[in-house]
């Protein structure tokens, strides 16, 4: 579906505010009828979309860079994934490590409410 040119409405609203005898109007009016129906970035686009020889050179660059990925990530450590024995890094362990700081602080909390709770009379 081809879209239309925006420029040539903008060119008419300009026109359109023109007083009717200003010198400017007849040069608005020889731009828009000089100006194509179709959007021209549209229309290089789809172009470049629809050129078989450019789609097949895309398709082979995308397949290419899909594989390398592919190979990269099973050899080289780490980007395929961890695997079972790896062990975490430096960064997962200190995560670890808070979390279970926050856990025993939680339960030291809640072993402290409930004895306080039980000596009350």
């Amino acid at each position: 579906m081809p879209s239309e040119n925006p420029n040539p409405r903008a060119w008419e609203q300009y026109r359109n505010t023109l007083p009717m005898d200003h010198p400017d109007r007849e040069q608005a009016q020889a731009i828009i009828d000089s100006l194509p129906e179709r959007n021209p970035a549209q229309q290089r686009g789809q172009e470049a979309l629809t050129d078989l020889p450019r789609l097949a050179t895309r398709t082979a660059i995308g397949v290419a860079e899909g594989a390398g990925g592919a190979m990269a990530g099973k050899t080289l450590g780490g980007l395929g994934g961890p695997k079972e024995g790896d062990l975490p890094c430096a960064e997962t362990q200190a995560i670890l490590a808070i979390m279970e700081q926050k856990r025993q602080q939680a339960q030291r909390a809640a072993a402290t409410r409930a004895r306080n709770k039980a000596a009350k009379p």
